[in-house]
């Protein structure tokens, strides 16, 4: 995982083209709180119908337990 800063968009990297469901608690850790702030666009890179379905699966999951964004 890499997080960086570029003109003012947040990046977060994951190779492998894996679902968000995919990352360690110790990224989600780092990701959420992030997110939770982040008040801008957050786009998604889309590989394959079953992997956005388990990242916003992992999204919801992870609102209900950081708190809504």
């Amino acid at each position: 995982l890499e997080i960086f800063w570029d003109n003012g968009t947040l990046y977060l990297s994951i190779h492998d083209h894996l679902s968000l469901d995919k990352l360690s608690p110790v990224n989600t850790d780092i990701i959420m709180p992030i997110l939770k702030q982040f008040k801008e666009v957050v786009s998604l890179e889309v590989f394959s119908y079953d992997r956005l379905v388990s990242s916003l699966n992992f999204l919801e999951q992870s609102w209900q337990k950081y708190g809504h964004l």
